[in-house]
């Protein structure tokens, strides 16, 4: 078995030894197939004493379903089988010999692996022969030591799929060890950074494509080990040119299951990276240009509604009001649409300084408080004192966001909660550093941090759409925008400004019940204050 190459040698082999040492005149070889849930006939021998080739070339792409025949019920029990007189058995595929009279003897076992079937093996023979316990317990030693070596066989054929489509995978894949050691290194990924493998294997990620691996590493050793990370960030070619790539990080364990390292997939993405700026710098210029003539327009449109240039009538003043209202709404489009380009080009330098995020919580539902009553709507807050190193502007900004958008998608006399807890892994949350809600926590943030909550009991956000509303011009309904005044920009604004904080948002949802936003933002383990009373 273990100097065999193919299966259908190893069949032939098996079955030309065991006819001719237990006297059997032909031997089958099937095996399961899972697609169509039947037995798949594989190969035969037979002794050349006897005419049944047209039996051998009969059988060639045949099945068996579960329960037919001799074959069928091996596969049902999973228990060898002796048959000694044929001529009270329906045995497949062999009919017509039976009623000749050629075979009178049938036995057959199960070839068996981790208890699994995965085959049978048939025996047929013109004397008749009466079962022997010996070749029986035989046979199930048999049947187990074919079953491992099918295993191992199709185990050996999934890695050389699996090393061929790396290898010629046009993406670089690689994969590198818990001290950033390169491992593994694919045609693809020397055609990227222009490394050959020999070059690449055993040296560092950090000094070869200069990747931060210390960022890679932390996050694959927290992170779950079902999930795949993504980032875009920048690599650099051999010869010290910087490229956009989007990287796919993922865990590698060893069988007992602890992590040994990562594997990554590097794509790159220049040219659509080159295509997004070109656009983000058209939209930019574009909006510049627009931003003056239509302040000037919106503050004639003021003007005229005051009544100073003269009395207006009432459908006059209602149109007027229209005017005024769409004016402001684009006024506020180009300022998203400004701020987000600031933004993600880097070009607004975070004033970061230590901020209790109580007071940060407390600000924004006074804030958002006129609006709450506007819309009937309760805001509860429970803060939790702990300071955090931010720009106090733009996380206002974002909290104000995204509870504005908890209040717009509100019922009247609905709730909505603000929510903060400190989240420390190793020590578990005590509960002084708890707050009233619990949400689920993130996989890859260090310990501890700080988790924001804003949950309300709005109509909900279809599963679909829990990642793309963060992309540009995104909405849940196309229509919002006419009726709620949004623009589609406030939450990737808001993720835009997580993200430079080096925390992370997202959004859990359940349609007709409501939706929960969640922030989190790192935190030094120093900086944690006692929960406020």
């Amino acid at each position: 078995l273990s100097q065999s190459t193919s299966l259908r040698d190893i069949a032939s082999l098996v079955l030309k030894v065991m006819c001719q040492n237990f006297e059997w005149d032909l031997g089958q070889i099937w095996l399961v197939d899972p697609q169509i849930q039947a037995l798949r006939f594989i190969t035969s021998w037979h002794s050349p004493n006897i005419a049944i080739s047209h039996l051998v070339t009969s059988v060639d792409n045949q099945i068996v379903k579960p329960g037919t025949g001799m074959v069928g019920e091996i596969w049902d029990t999973c228990r060898p089988c002796w048959e000694t007189d044929l001529s009270q058995e329906s045995i497949p595929l062999s009919a017509e010999l039976e009623l000749q009279g050629e075979l009178h003897t049938g036995c057959g076992f199960p070839i068996m692996s981790d208890g699994h079937i995965l085959g049978i093996m048939t025996f047929f023979a013109c004397q008749v022969q009466q079962p022997q316990p010996s070749l029986l317990n035989a046979m199930r030693v048999i049947g187990s030591q074919i079953g491992q070596f099918i295993k191992r066989r199709e185990a050996e054929e999934a890695l050389q799929q699996l090393a061929a489509i790396v290898e010629s995978s046009e993406d670089a894949i690689l994969s590198a060890d818990l001290n950033g050691k390169i491992i593994s290194w694919n045609s693809g990924a020397e055609k990227l950074y222009g490394y050959s493998a020999s070059e690449a294997i055993g040296h560092s990620l950090n000094d070869l494509i200069k990747a931060s691996y210390d960022q890679f590493s932390q996050q694959v050793q927290l992170d779950n080990p079902s999930k795949v990370n993504y980032c875009q960030t920048i690599h650099h070619r051999k010869n010290g040119s910087p490229f956009d790539v989007l990287l796919t990080i993922s865990q590698v364990r060893d069988t007992a299951g602890h992590i040994t390292g990562m594997s990554l997939i590097a794509k790159d993405i220049s040219d659509r990276r080159a295509i997004e700026r070109m656009k983000d710098e058209f939209v930019s210029i574009v909006s510049h240009e627009l931003r003056t003539p239509l302040t000037s327009i919106r503050g004639a449109l003021g003007l005229l509604l005051t009544g100073k240039l003269g009395t207006l009538s009432e459908e006059g003043k209602r149109f007027l009001q229209i005017a005024i209202n769409n004016s402001d709404r684009l006024v506020r489009l180009i300022n998203d649409i400004l701020d987000l380009e600031r933004l993600e080009s880097d070009k607004i330098n975070l004033n970061k300084q230590p901020c209790d995020i109580a007071d940060l919580m407390e600000q924004t539902a006074e804030i958002m408080q006129p609006m709450a009553d506007k819309a009937n709507v309760t805001i509860k807050v429970f803060p939790v004192s702990a300071i955090v190193s931010v720009d106090p502007d733009r996380l206002l900004q974002t909290l104000t966001n995204l509870l504005s958008n908890a209040i717009k998608f509100s019922d009247s006399n609905s709730t909505i909660w603000l929510s903060a807890t400190v989240v420390n892994q190793e020590i578990g949350q005590s509960a002084e550093l708890q707050s009233a809600s619990k949400p689920p926590l993130p996989d890859i943030f260090p310990d501890p941090y700080l988790l924001v909550s804003i949950k309300d009991e709005g109509r909900g956000i279809p599963p679909h759409k829990l990642e793309s509303i963060f992309e540009r011009f995104e909405q849940v309904d196309a229509s919002d925008s006419r009726q709620r005044g949004g623009t589609g920009l406030g939450l990737a604004i808001c993720r835009s400004i997580i993200q430079q904080h080096g925390g992370k948002i997202w959004v859990e949802s359940k349609l007709g019940k409501g939706s929960i936003f969640f922030v989190a933002l790192p935190l030094e383990s120093d900086r944690i204050n006692s929960l406020k009373d």
